[in-house]
């Protein structure tokens, strides 16, 4: 997790989600030393616009965070103003990226909602506003939509070749 490569550090927070899911909580509370990095890694993948990496990163701590929640409790007051911004990043960030990160802080509260309510007591409201900030740029996203509707039918034309017909 201290390495330069950004790649490196990628797989490094993907690892330690993994063994995070393969161990006992006895096993793991070692790996808890190793939040603040992730917490950095993640950050930097994110200044860089590593968004592949990122989204992978997240996607492998929302499978951690669903198994063992409590992995996250003693940097719970770190985390969530880290996912806040990463949701907020709505100019740097793909939609894919931020909603990730959302379905972590709530894959989080649905785990262990009355830690997360005594270490950040305004999280209703931060989790409303983020869900608010998403829900709006929705109609961001379709407004570029009418704006450049070449971009709108391929994007449609791809995401409907992707499906399968299940009637054939």
């Amino acid at each position: 997790l201290n390495d330069q490569s950004l790649k490196v550090k990628s797989q490094g927070v993907r690892m330690v989600s993994e063994m995070v899911q393969a161990f006992d909580a006895d096993y793991y509370r070692a790996l808890q030393a190793l939040l603040p990095s992730i917490f950095a890694s993640l950050q930097q993948l994110a200044t860089e616009k590593q968004e592949t990496e990122l989204l992978e990163c997240l996607e492998s701590l929302v499978d951690a965070v669903g198994l063992e929640a409590m992995f996250f409790k003693p940097h719970i007051t770190s985390i969530v103003p880290l996912f806040v911004q990463l949701i907020r990043a709505k100019e740097h960030l793909a939609p894919g990226v931020r909603h990730m990160a959302l379905e972590f802080v709530v894959s989080y509260a649905q785990e262990k909602p009355q830690p997360l309510l005594k270490a950040v007591p305004k999280f209703p409201q931060l989790m409303f506003d983020c869900c608010m900030d998403l829900m709006l740029s929705v109609n961001d996203d379709l407004q570029e939509g009418l704006e450049n509707p070449a971009a709108h039918i391929l994007t449609r034309r791809t995401n409907t070749n992707r499906t399968t017909n299940h009637f054939t």
